[in-house]
């Protein structure tokens, strides 16, 4: 009942040789987002409406980048928007996009958000969003699939830019920092409605440690925890990581030194983040050591030098 939408050339034509040739989840429907708004579209789409019962709301996708353009092509032509298709689909299928929307959709990003899952990202309307502790566990889960068929990364020492070799390790890479960016970003969420729920009571600095409730603990204080080491380990892709996940630099003693203008600004700007609340957050003061992550799928906690509080 899957649908999968693809937005760039290097993920389209591996899955479609995986499938086709291989025979590996032909039933999971996949489709090139840029085919899709072509008006001879509309002859194609019996071919994936056989196969799982989707709907297409019109003829063919129209971008809404250009109002009044978009609508005459509804008008006229019987096209539909992003939103109607996801509309019509999402309630009966999971449906999800490698890449990104090629033209922003306001009506899209008012009602659903893209969920980073490994690789590629699920279409999600926004009152079904996994909380920060669910979602932290399914990052745990799919991107231990992802190191399970991708154990060894392209060594882009040896593969320029040009290349597709070159593609798939920045892509991994890529992917890493917007799964920890977005745990990080639903994690600060909850905190700060915590705040405002429980009051001082509840985010006060003396409380002792058997006042920190197990709930409170698995709810907030691990996906922050675990957003730390997401971080953490995207950071070390970039500025150490060229070949295997448990690359000999993951495991020396003394590693080469690494240089921050390697790394994006974006990540970097999201490790201060992650740090500045874990020292704020009252929760971890009561800990003599951090706690540990909930896994180590990349073998990096030695690597990233697990911090300790004080």
């Amino acid at each position: 009942d899957s649908i999968f939408m693809i937005n760039y050339d290097q993920q389209w034509t591996s899955v479609r040789y995986m499938q086709v040739c291989e025979g590996f989840q032909s039933h999971i429907v996949s489709m090139h987002l840029s085919l899709m708004t072509y008006p001879w579209f509309y002859h194609k789409r019996a071919l994936y409406t056989e196969r799982n019962n989707m709907t297409f709301p019109g003829t063919y996708l129209t971008t809404t980048t250009n109002a009044v353009h978009a609508q005459r092509r509804i008008e006229e032509d019987g096209a539909f928007t992003m939103f109607q298709f996801l509309h019509a689909n999402v309630p009966d299928h999971r449906v999800y996009i490698g890449g990104k929307f090629t033209h922003g959709d306001a009506e899209v990003m008012k009602h659903y958000e893209l969920l980073p899952v490994g690789l590629i990202s699920q279409i999600l309307p926004i009152p079904r969003l996994p909380n920060a502790f669910l979602y932290s566990h399914m990052c745990f889960g799919s991107w231990e699939r992802v190191l399970s068929f991708l154990p060894m990364l392209p060594d882009l020492q040896k593969f320029p830019e040009e290349t597709w070799e070159w593609t798939i390790a920045r892509d991994v890479k890529d992917r890493l920092g917007d799964t920890a960016a977005y745990l990080l970003e639903r994690t600060i969420r909850e905190i700060d409605q915590a705040k405002e729920t429980m009051g001082k009571q509840a985010t006060t600095k003396k409380q002792r440690r058997e006042d920190v409730t197990e709930e409170e603990e698995e709810l907030l204080v691990q996906p922050l925890v675990n957003a730390a080491y997401w971080l953490e380990t995207a950071y070390a892709y970039e500025v150490h990581l060229h070949n295997h996940h448990r690359h000999p630099l993951f495991m020396q003693r003394q590693p080469p030194e690494p240089s921050p203008m390697t790394a994006p600004a974006s990540l970097l700007k999201n490790l201060g983040l992650v740090h500045v609340h874990m020292l704020q957050d009252p929760r971890l003061h009561v800990y003599q050591t951090l706690p540990k992550m909930t896994k180590d799928i990349f073998n990096s906690s030695d690597r990233i030098q697990w911090p300790t509080t004080k």
